[in-house]
């Protein structure tokens, strides 16, 4: 997982996310988020074990991820070239907040990192 795009927008080389790895690790530890949405390819594929399926397929499912649930879900950049792929981000919000427990209406907006690699929802000492 990385936590900016490298230049040009092309997809990071392994000695790049080797290297942001220790500090989003540490910043996941010490924020203990119940849940982590992974927005795209490259954040859904490292957390989810190292998984090498398209995120069509990573989606929809839950894993553990350093003590939080994860739920990879679409790249919002993916959204504005397939909009008809909105509900199944809408269905992956949903579900993590069930997995928060949060009993609130939710909006139907989607909040994104700017980065894109990946949005903590809700800590487990209730930060937002």
């Amino acid at each position: 997982m990385i936590k900016c795009r490298p230049p040009g927008n092309r997809n990071p080389e392994p000695d790049e996310v080797e290297t942001c790895e220790p500090f989003l690790f540490r910043q996941i530890d010490a924020i203990t988020p119940k849940v982590i949405v992974a927005l795209g390819t490259f954040a859904a594929q490292d957390a989810a074990a190292r998984h090498i399926d398209p995120i069509s397929r990573l989606r929809g499912r839950v894993y553990d991820y350093r003590g939080a649930k994860l739920i990879p879900t679409f790249h919002p950049a993916f959204l504005l070239r397939s909009p008809e792929r909105k509900r199944d981000v809408w269905d992956d919000m949903k579900k993590s907040a069930r997995c928060c427990s949060i009993q609130t209406t939710i909006s139907r907006r989607v909040i994104a990192s700017s980065s894109g690699a990946a949005t903590m929802v809700r800590s487990r000492a209730g930060r937002h």
